[in-house]
């Protein structure tokens, strides 16, 4: 037997493409789209888990079960936007009227339609776009609609421009399972990796 023949299989391409896509949580969220489009996502208890799980959403039971009675109502709403999901979760008894549920109104509208952008603290920092109204302000649920059109223009420009496809490339070229995700989701993910701190 040969010293090569005792070596380990040492293969970096491999390496990397396996750290990126946990990094990335990418088996996930393909998983999450594939039930959300055969499942009763108020009563399906392994879409939830994953769902909180994934985007990381840290709120109470009572919260949980209002959002996804809401997530199912609205599932099939012709022309939904983000709007009317706000007002929707603002109604909500645990935890409506409290604060102004950007972030996940938006994650339920991504899921919904996987060319619509997420909102939240990391693609919000690098866009450099400003905070969500807070609570007490006037026309919140209006103006928070209007932050998220802003940030529906931006990303459809950066999704349609030269850097970007190119970039979309490469990822299509590193996690070539990943190929049916949304152009929308992946600017998503190499927005959120782009955070250091991520």
């Amino acid at each position: 037997m040969t010293k090569q023949d005792t070596m380990p299989e040492v293969n970096a391409t491999r390496f990397f493409h396996d750290v990126i896509s946990k990094s990335i949580r990418a088996d996930a969220y393909v998983r999450i789209i594939e039930m959300f489009k055969e499942t009763d996502v108020s009563k399906n208890m392994e879409f939830q888990h994953l769902f909180t799980w994934f985007y990381r959403v840290r709120r109470s039971k009572e919260w949980l079960e209002g959002y996804y009675k809401v997530f199912q109502k609205l599932r099939d709403k012709k022309g939904l936007d983000i709007e009317t999901i706000l007002t929707e979760l603002d109604k909500m008894v645990d935890g409506g009227g409290k604060t102004l549920e950007l972030s996940f109104a938006s994650k339920m509208l991504a899921t919904i339609n996987t060319d619509m952008p997420i909102w939240d603290s990391l693609v919000k920092k690098n866009l450099g776009l400003p905070d969500a109204p807070s609570v007490n302000e006037p026309d919140r649920i209006r103006k928070g609609a209007e932050l998220y059109g802003m940030l529906c223009e931006t990303m459809k420009d950066l999704v349609t421009s030269p850097f970007v496809d190119l970039e979309i490339r490469k990822f299509d070229e590193m996690l070539p399972e990943y190929r049916n995700i949304s152009r929308m989701k992946k600017l998503d993910f190499l927005l959120w990796g782009s955070d250091a701190d991520a």
